[in-house]
Order: structure tokens, then sequence, then C-alpha cells
């Protein structure tokens, strides 16, 4: 990766790098290839080119206006984020992006996940705010000693303070349930009860979580099942396994302990909320990663992951569920720590045919 030091002296300066095929008068920061890619999408979830789990940029609406079709954006407010940050995100989508986009807008990322700095820092936030400053929230409106259900009943209590916020910038009429800005309260899918005390909070202490939400959000991501932590795995292997772990997703599997996706969709519809993926897809990577790296690239490029990726979204859909956002839909190689990559190359539709799953026009599949 080409990358410029020490720019503040009197050196060469406002330096521009082109791809050929392109002129200094585009300047554009985002190929054809990139844009075409991008429209084929309903949803364009923007976590990771935000680096949200440190800091939101400014290059969103320069990207979203670039596509071909109307792409709604998913936008992630960093935790830390201060009142005068979000209404300055706030407006600067109103005033760039184009208004026929709808933007969907979560907390943070994970707030349960403590391999993240923000979990453990929401965790700490909480018990100050409960233990040492009176709870002025009422995390604890119940007489909860639980410190988790705080947690979780924090997480929802931001998001509520952002849709406030945007609702100042972008007016009630624009904010809220199937409008043009969208907040999503997100929890973990196999474990509802993150989202089920943030609800239950919200209603008892704010009132309906409908007036505040659009919806909830999960992670489904299908692995390899019985399979996980073995070594010396056939492409066969990974690929039974991969179908056992998709059956589970299955709203035929109803909702209990065991079918946790099914909790989310009794929940969501007792309050009245869209459920929506904030991220999802094949996870090669969960119990030992490193386990028969061969078989899974070789299954990750079979013909029949389309046919498994199909029945994993049309089982999603079939919950009556809105758009997943598919981690991720760029390139990248399968590695020990991530196969979850839509692309192996940019310059290829993938090794397997995508089109099926996602649309079957796609001008990508033309692209050399």
């Amino acid at each position: 990766m080409l990358s410029f030091t020490s720019t503040s002296g009197p050196d060469l300066q406002n330096i521009s790098v082109l791809q050929p095929g392109y002129d200094l008068a585009s300047k554009s920061n985002i190929t054809n290839l990139m844009v075409t890619h991008l429209s084929r999408f309903s949803i364009i979830h923007f976590m990771d080119w935000t680096t949200t789990n440190t800091n939101l940029e400014e290059t969103i609406p320069f990207i979203a206006n670039q596509l071909n079709s109307n792409v709604d954006i998913w936008i992630n407010i960093p935790y830390g984020a201060t009142d005068e940050y979000v209404l300055n995100v706030a407006q600067l989508m109103l005033n760039q992006l184009n208004p026929t986009i709808n933007i969907y807008v979560e907390f943070s990322n994970e707030l349960w996940n403590l391999i993240f700095a923000q979990a453990t820092a929401n965790l700490k936030a909480t018990n100050d705010s409960v233990l040492n400053q009176g709870d002025p929230l009422r995390l604890a409106y119940d007489n909860s000693a639980n410190y988790w259900y705080w947690a979780f009943r924090r997480i929802a209590s931001q998001i509520k303070r952002i849709f406030d916020l945007f609702k100042i910038v972008f007016g009630q009429e624009n904010v809220g349930p199937w409008k043009r800005i969208r907040s999503i309260l997100a929890g973990q899918c196999v474990n509802p009860t993150i989202i089920i005390q943030g609800l239950d909070y919200l209603n008892k202490v704010y009132g309906s979580p409908s007036t505040f939400l659009h919806g909830i959000a999960i992670a489904p991501y299908f692995d390899l099942s019985q399979y996980k932590t073995w070594s010396n795995l056939t492409t066969d292997q990974v690929i039974e396994g991969f179908n056992s772990s998709i059956q589970t997703f299955l709203p035929e599997r109803g909702w209990s302990q065991q079918a946790p996706v099914g909790v989310h969709v009794v929940y969501a519809a007792w309050y009245g909320l869209a459920v929506h993926g904030y991220e999802g897809g094949p996870d090669t990577a969960a119990g030992c990663g490193g386990c028969s790296l061969s078989a899974k690239i070789n299954a990750t490029r079979d013909n029949r992951m389309t046919d498994l990726c199909v029945s994993f979204l049309n089982g999603w859909y079939r919950s009556g569920f809105q758009p997943l956002n598919w981690w991720v839909t760029g390139a990248a190689q399968i590695t020990t720590y991530t196969s979850w990559n839509l692309l192996e190359d940019m310059r290829q539709e993938t090794l397997i045919d995508t089109t099926t799953m996602f649309n079957s026009s796609s001008p990508v599949a033309q692209l050399p």
C-alpha cells in the first residue's frame, strides 16, 4: 500500500494518484468497478469503511451519491460520540446526501462483545451511572442487580438519544419507522436477552419502542456446526457443516433457546419492529479457523455454496425479515481468520455465481 509521511513541510503537495483509465478532471476516489459492484445492493453498511470501532469519516455521501441506483446507507455512530458530534453527522447527511437515500443508524458496534474496547467502556459507564451517579437513565428501573442487564439497557438509551438528536436536524416527520432516518437497536443473534432487555427498558421508561426505533438487528452467521473444531476435513464435510448450521436459522425451527432467531422474530413482532441483519454470512473461523483451511477454501469456491447461500437467505426472508448486510461484499483472501468475503477478486463476479443470490442482471457479472 502506498503511503505518504512528513507531509507538513515545503515539499510536494496535493498529489493525486490515479488508476489507468481515470483522469485528473474526475478525481474520483471510487472506481467504476466499485461503483458498479456497490450499486447492485439495496443497503450499504459503512461500518468498516469508516472504521466505526474508532471513528466516523465524512466520505459516505460522496460514495453513496455516485452509485447507479438508489442504495440506502447504514451508519454506525461511534461509542463516546457527543451530542455535538451526532448533530454534526446528521447535518452532514442532510446537507450532502442524496435526499432519496434512507439512513439506517446504529449505535457503535457489538457493545456486548468484549473483544471490542467499546463493550468494556459501555459496561464501565453503566456501572458508574447506576452505582455512582444516582442512575439518571433508570437502568435499574426494576431494581435489578444484574449489571449486564444495565449495560444492555444503556445501549437502548443511547440509540434513543441518537434518535432524538437526528430528529432535531431532520424533523420529526423524517425520523422513525419506515421514514428516512431509521434507528436500529442491535443485539447478538444467539443471545436474545440483549434485545429483550433493551426493548423492555425502552417500553417501561420511555414508552413504546416503535416510537424511537425502526427495528432491531442481529448478525446470523452459519458456521461448520458439528465440524467446527475438526481437523483434516474434506470439502464435502465443510459443505455438510454449513448446511447443518443453516437449518438452525430457518423459521420452521420455531422459537426457543435452541432457535434464538425465532425469539427475535416474536419480540420484534410484539413491539411492531422490523428485523434486519447488521452482518451475516458464512463463517469458517469459528471453532478452529486454521483447521482444514484448504478444504474450507475449496468449499467456499464450490458451486454448492450458491445453493447454500440461497437457502440461508430464503429462510431469512421467510421469517419476514428485512435485508441482511452480507459480511463482506468486497474482496479479500480466505484465511484462518476470515472467509466471509463475497469476492476474492474485485475484477470477477466471484469464484461462485452470486448473481442468483442478489441480482441476476448485475452488470458486475460482465466485468473482466
